[in-house]
């Protein structure tokens, strides 16, 4: 494969700068017949029907800057569609030739290693997830073979997920096997996630294709790092051509335990006496702040670790980790688990980067209780207090690092996942309706 500018009207759109969406249908599906299903992709992919393309998404957000919100939420609706292992395999194509082990795998198998609470179900060691996902990913007559993601304001939405389902089954081409909706926060809450943070401030910068202004110690990447067949793509010599402008697609399903997760702020703010902040709520907000690595605003508490004064939106990523000894940031906060900056030589972390679509996915970091290293062995930093996932029953999370704080319970329980491969769009035409 050789490697050059892949132009991003070639490009899925929520590959870079992520569909802009109110409202986000996903449809898992099955395809009952291979034929009968190119022939309804084919349909699918034609210009008034709606594929988004970075190109696409870039134009939507440049109208939304000037959009009168008088009138009311900008009318919009995309959809992106990847393929399962199993779907790769069923159009003639091998999924093998991409050459990613995980992938290869699938996250029924990776689930133990991602740290998923595993339970014995039918004689089998499984993720405890929920039934209804689980009696879908171990159905071998009609596995998951992908995925589609609709994205927009809510009537667009569901309007646009009615037409492409009944593409789909009308004809006999696939069956829905799955369905999720999600909706922002409304109000106030809209950048917000469900603990109350505000989310999506770090996705990287990508080299050639990000257009908005570079923010200081925003990470910079080349677009290898995300894109098949990109410069930076480490394995582009040994991947099909077919593969080229695509990329690895992880579905996880997590629920957040919001109302114990609140409760654990006020308790153990109370004992572990959470110092200058007598104000109870004051004190839970510190220490939730902890544990995250930023204020709910998003300030970064190695900026202000004592209360949030706030910075300027394009400071919200100007720092790095300084105070070694003593620091402002604990280390096993989620942000300095997922991303240590200057605490790891070089740019150990680039080829790592993920643009981020909904709940960041950092499990293999934020389950390693010895990550990011530490000048002193002395001290262990911990799982992630947020998104780690610790599969030893009654294994608290307690560590020996500075003012330390054992955590017994996960406050975000993993409950669906699959990995998925979002083809280019002239691969779509090409290889996967053609």
């Amino acid at each position: 494969m050789s490697v050059n500018q892949i132009p991003p009207k070639d490009i899925q759109g929520d590959i870079l700068d992520r569909l802009p969406k109110d409202c986000e249908h996903f449809l898992l599906f099955s395809i009952k017949d291979a034929a009968k299903f190119r022939e309804s992709l084919r349909g699918l992919l034609a210009p008034d029907k709606g594929i988004g393309s970075a190109a696409d998404v870039k134009d939507v957000r440049n109208k939304f800057s000037t959009w009168n919100k008088a009138n009311g939420r900008m009318e919009h609706s995309f959809y992106n569609i990847g393929f399962s292992k199993d779907g790769i395999d069923l159009l003639g194509l091998k999924h093998e030739d991409l050459n990613d082990e995980h992938f290869n795998k699938g996250q029924l198998e990776d689930a133990k290693i991602l740290g998923d609470p595993m339970v014995r179900k039918s004689g089998q060691e499984l993720p405890d997830w929920e039934d209804e996902f689980l009696k879908v990913a171990l159905n071998e007559q009609h596995p998951i073979h992908g995925i589609i993601l609709v994205a927009g304001n809510e009537k667009n939405v569901k309007e646009h997920s009615a037409e492409i389902r009944k593409a789909l089954e009308e004809q006999g081409a696939a069956s829905i096997v799955y369905f999720l909706e999600g909706a922002v926060l409304p109000g106030e809450r809209r950048k917000n996630e469900h603990f109350g943070w505000r989310d999506g401030i770090s996705q990287p910068f990508v080299e050639g294709y990000t257009t908005d202004k570079h923010q200081t110690g925003q990470t910079k990447i080349p677009p290898g790092v995300l894109i098949v067949g990109a410069k930076g793509d480490l394995r582009a010599s040994s991947r099909p051509e077919w593969a080229r402008g695509g990329s690895f697609m992880v579905f996880r399903k997590l629920q957040q335990f919001v109302p114990e997760f609140k409760q654990f702020l006020v308790d153990a703010a109370i004992k572990e006496g959470v110092i200058g902040h007598e104000n109870q709520a004051n004190a839970a907000k510190l220490l939730g702040s902890r544990l995250f690595g930023r204020w709910p605003s998003g300030t970064p508490l190695e900026k202000q670790p004592a209360e949030d004064r706030g910075v300027p939106e394009d400071e919200l990523n100007s720092f790095d980790y300084k105070n070694v000894k003593s620091p402002n940031c604990p280390f096993a906060a989620h942000i300095r688990k997922t991303n240590p900056r200057n605490g790891l030589p070089g740019n150990s972390t680039v080829n790592s980067s993920i643009v981020r679509a909904g709940i960041p996915y950092g499990e293999e970091w934020a389950n390693n209780p010895e990550f990011p290293p530490t000048p002193s062995h002395e001290i262990v930093p911990g799982f992630d207090g947020i998104i780690g996932q610790n599969n030893k029953p009654g294994d608290a999370r307690a560590r020996n690092g500075i003012d330390g704080l054992e955590i017994s319970k996960d406050f975000v329980h993993p409950r669906a996942g699959c990995y998925f491969f979002v083809p280019s769009i002239p691969a779509l035409h090409e290889h996967f309706s053609g």
